[in-house]
């Protein structure tokens, strides 16, 4: 009875630890994070009417609209059940394959960094190369000019190469922690001047390119990676998460305003103006939406391209079914169709479920259900800390935050952690650690 007295304690240890990480990592959860978007979207119709009209300069659809709440709801409960679907899948670990080459700590993460960096140079290089005259203007922080600039000089440049670098980043940022409780202090900075270069090397190019849908969800996967980290490697507090988490919502927040300013004439009024035009108006204009203001069949192609891009973009697949004619469409189309729709034409976001509705109609229950189901099981992923869970929940659990936003959780960025995915999976199959040259503590 004794000698087993140990064993409960150590089992009853283990218990009340995980159930301090379930806890932790609760804030982090996609159910979480789905409730924190709808009610964010619900604050965004509070917005007083005289406010909005004046900032944005289109009629308030959105100020307690019962059919935009509905549409919040029902949308809400279809992906919050695909969740609850996904999480009664159990979570099945894919075996490791069998190490052939075994390197130092420094070059198994070296090696994967510079490819990602030699890439992102190759399409800023294409770029400038197409238009030298994006450098000089991105300098003196034409962001408009940039991003009108770009539509043409992006073309023979492989613009992959930054959601590639962003999810190299993140795996590169996750192996470091997992490291750095093994190395001595040294070494850490010598990996972390790794990590480092890399982030600076994305940031570098997404400010050439005026690209915050890059920097924003590469800080939101830093900031959960770490979280993910703190709470099941040193058993960090909900408060410190939660101070965390509101030092980088911060830090999102002034990088959003950096690049506002760039694009707009950068006064206080005018950054106030793109805050309101990115977040509330998008409501509103699912609210016109809804009211069926908008030309849906100027954003066919479009929409399918927004919502299917993964498929449409993924490597050959254009060439091989022929969908040339969907990937021709731009979001100048949509800055169309919102004028047309007699709204601000500036601001082009109607939510993420309402480009889905937009393109499938009464079918958005079942594509919003697998995007629970997918988040849920992506979430289970990263919680075991497998390659795909590193690479794919930081993008899912952004884009549910961004819900508000577009949907970019469907973009071309999906196909390519995807694919990342599955080439650093048979990486670290086949690349080793050198334990015998890894110096411990």
């Amino acid at each position: 009875m004794a000698a087993q007295q140990p064993t409960i304690l150590a089992s009853q240890n283990l218990r009340v630890r995980k159930r301090r990480h379930i806890s932790g990592l609760s804030l982090l959860h996609p159910q979480t994070l789905l409730f924190l978007v709808i009610a964010l979207m619900v604050l965004f119709t509070l917005v007083p009417p005289s406010i909005y009209v004046r900032a944005i300069n289109e009629p308030d659809l959105m100020f307690l609209n019962p059919m935009v709440y509905a549409f919040l709801v029902a949308c809400g409960a279809v992906v919050w059940f695909g969740m609850r679907v996904g999480f009664s899948v159990h979570h099945l670990a894919v075996p490791r394959i069998k190490g052939v080459i075994k390197v130092p700590t420094f070059f198994y993460l070296l090696l994967p960094v510079v490819v990602a960096l030699m890439l992102i140079a190759l399409t800023i290089t294409t770029i400038l190369h197409n238009n030298p005259a994006i450098f000089v203007l991105a300098l003196k922080g034409e962001g408009q000019l940039v991003k009108n600039a770009l539509y043409e000089a992006i073309h023979g440049a492989f613009t992959g190469s930054l959601p590639l670098a962003m999810g190299v980043l993140w795996w590169v940022w996750a192996s470091y922690l997992e490291f750095s409780l093994h190395v001595r202090r040294v070494h850490k900075y010598v990996l972390f001047f790794i990590v480092l270069s890399l982030f600076i090397g994305l940031l570098l190019s997404s400010y050439i390119m005026m690209s915050r849908n890059i920097i924003m969800p590469t800080l939101f996967g830093i900031f959960v990676i770490y979280m993910r980290f703190s709470v099941l490697e040193k058993g960090a507090k909900i408060f410190t998460l939660f101070l965390r988490g509101i030092f980088t919502i911060v830090l999102v927040l002034i990088l959003f305003a950096v690049f506002s300013s760039l694009r707009t004439t950068g006064t206080q009024s005018a950054i106030l103006t793109s805050f309101i035009g990115y977040g509330p108006a998008s409501v509103n204009h699912l609210a016109g939406l809804l009211d069926d203001r908008f030309p849906i069949g100027m954003l066919n192609n479009s929409l399918q391209e927004a919502n299917f891009g993964f498929i449409y973009q993924f490597p050959f697949v254009a060439r091989i079914f022929h969908l040339g004619h969907i990937l021709v469409a731009n979001e100048m189309v949509y800055f169309r169709a919102t004028a047309d729709a007699g709204l601000n034409g500036s601001y082009i976001w109607f939510t993420a479920w309402g480009q889905v509705f937009a393109d499938l109609g009464w079918l958005t229950p079942l594509y919003l259900f697998f995007y629970g189901f997918i988040s849920a099981r992506v979430w289970r992923s990263f919680i075991a800390g497998s390659v795909s869970g590193i690479l794919l929940y930081p993008w899912f659990g952004f884009n549910i935050l961004f819900t508000f936003g577009s949907n970019y959780a469907a973009s071309n960025f999906l196909s390519i952690l995807v694919l990342l995915s599955m080439l650093l999976f048979f990486y670290r199959g086949f690349v080793r650690i050198n334990l015998d040259k890894m110096a411990f503590n």
